[in-house]
């Protein structure tokens, strides 16, 4: 008999990768793995701003304050900011919204 399987747990968490090894964009373009997205929208939603206002930093606190948990984004203020990332979200919206619910949630 083989004893390859006595005594050993084995699993994988697929919840950890969270599709990390999947290309968004193109195939050799490394910042666009969900990760690097995820963090990407976690930029945009700190550093946008318009003049001097930080729009979606200001909408986030005054949402958390009234415990609206809904905060509503321009796509054209995310074009702006990365036209490739908003055109992946434009796209793909079923593997980048859940990205960008958590960056807003960070």
């Amino acid at each position: 008999m083989a004893d390859f399987d006595l005594g050993g747990i084995f699993f994988t968490d697929q919840s950890a990768n969270n599709g990390a090894g999947e290309r968004l964009a193109g195939e050799g373009d490394s910042d666009y793995l969900p990760a690097k997205a995820q963090l990407k929208y976690r930029e945009f939603l700190r550093d946008f701003r318009r003049e001097e206002e930080y729009i979606y930093r200001s909408l986030l606190r005054s949402a958390i304050g009234l415990k609206q948990y809904v905060v509503e984004v321009d796509i054209d203020h995310l074009m702006m900011w990365d036209a490739k990332l908003g055109t992946e979200l434009l796209r793909r919206p079923g593997l980048h919204l859940p990205l960008f619910e958590k960056a807003a949630i960070e």
